[in-house]
């Protein structure tokens, strides 16, 4: 019998985007937040356009400058080949001859409250003259409280407050970083759309690890590369997985959670099949081994990602190549080892709660799609 938490969140599914009645009880339906674990939810709300829109230069909610370039923060950049700028592996996948420009998402020099877990919001608005596709994502991060970054891409100008607590996920989400995670290139015929208002506006969703109440300045942040030339498919990003029903007894070495996105599910949502391109498997600290089943009529027919063992200190994006189809079922099976652990560890915001998550990279888009799980 699993105890009672009081940061354990009445049970609902969000499908799809799609909220569910019958024998659930429904909390926040359509919200798209993360389980809170017992911390207080915030969303930072949106305090329309930014000033920096009407004179044409991109606006950030508070100025900053790269340590490692030239450019202010929120500037675009024209490099002939991205790699050629990488700190890490070059990109294989990009990179051969076309011109790329990359907007420069940074930090705006600021101090998050010394809280072991904190998560804050950051928007940038960049004014293009054209729709445009996003085609590569290289971190640049410089501070070890950076536990993970969740990227989206919103469809009119927005503001956010870094000081305002931010555990929602982000809108339309397009690239996640947690750490050990690598540079991330879209295939040379895949793009993910933005800009079609002529705005590009971005909200970083930073979580902020400070289990020694450090005071410290982040200027950390992202490249983000994109081309005017629009490429033959447009991806987007689905969460599969589960953080509200988690509860790992202690003591126990191989505790295996299974989140479930049932057939109906899929049957419902699914518009026409997707190509799932790639995938990132993520959970915290007792992470041992994650991994995604995906059944067809009844039958397992493939995995979708495996991490085994999953290294905390080690997530990216793995390639993929696999075609979903409409009533297909997806397990995502995480495997925790709270050997050391005294008591129940749940699902939550904070890095010695848990996750169990499978970020996958797909195409055609649907803005629709969100996620399916307790997500």
């Amino acid at each position: 019998m699993i105890p009672y938490h009081p940061g354990m969140r009445v049970l609902g599914l969000g499908l799809w985007g799609v909220c569910l009645g019958g024998a659930l009880a429904i909390a926040g339906c359509g919200d798209s937040g993360e389980g809170t674990g017992g911390e207080t939810e915030t969303n930072a709300e949106s305090n329309g356009e930014s000033s920096g829109e009407s004179n044409g230069e991109s606006s950030t909610s508070g100025p900053s400058t790269s340590g490692e370039s030239t450019t202010s923060a929120g500037s675009t950049v024209t490099t002939e080949d991205p790699s050629a700028s990488s700190t890490g592996e070059p990109a294989t996948t990009t990179g051969t001859g076309e011109e790329f420009k990359h907007f420069e998402l940074r930090a705006p020099d600021y101090s998050p409250p010394a809280v072991t877990t904190w998560y804050s919001c950051m928007a940038w608005n960049f004014p293009v003259e054209q729709a445009v596709h996003l085609v590569g994502f290289k971190p640049v991060v410089d501070d070890p409280h950076v536990h993970h970054y969740v990227l989206g891409v919103y469809d009119s100008p927005e503001t956010r407050d870094p000081n305002d607590p931010c555990f929602q996920w982000v809108e339309d989400m397009v690239w996640g970083w947690a750490p050990g995670g690598k540079e991330l290139w879209l295939p040379d015929d895949v793009g993910m759309r933005a800009g079609d208002n002529g705005t590009v506006t971005f909200v970083l969703q930073v979580h902020y690890n400070n289990p020694l109440s450090d005071q410290y300045v982040d200027s950390s942040g992202i490249d983000v590369f994109y081309t005017e030339s629009l490429r033959e498919h447009e991806a987007g990003i689905v969460k599969v997985g589960d953080i509200g029903g988690i509860a790992i007894p202690p003591g126990e070495p191989n505790h295996e959670h299974v989140a479930v996105c049932p057939s109906w599910a899929t049957q419902a949502g699914l518009k026409e099949p997707l190509h799932v391109i790639g995938t990132w498997l993520h959970a915290h600290d007792i992470g041992k081994t994650l991994w995604t089943e995906v059944f067809r009529d009844g039958q397992m027919i493939a995995e979708l990602g495996r991490e085994d063992p999953f290294k905390f200190d080690y997530q990216t994006f793995q390639d993929a190549d696999f075609w979903v189809e409409p009533g297909d079922e997806f397990q995502t099976h995480c495997v925790y080892d709270a050997s050391d652990r005294g008591e129940w560890t749940y699902g939550g915001d904070a890095t010695d709660q848990e996750m169990c998550i499978n970020f996958m990279l797909y195409y055609p888009n649907d803005p629709n799609l969100e996620s399916c799980g307790q997500l």
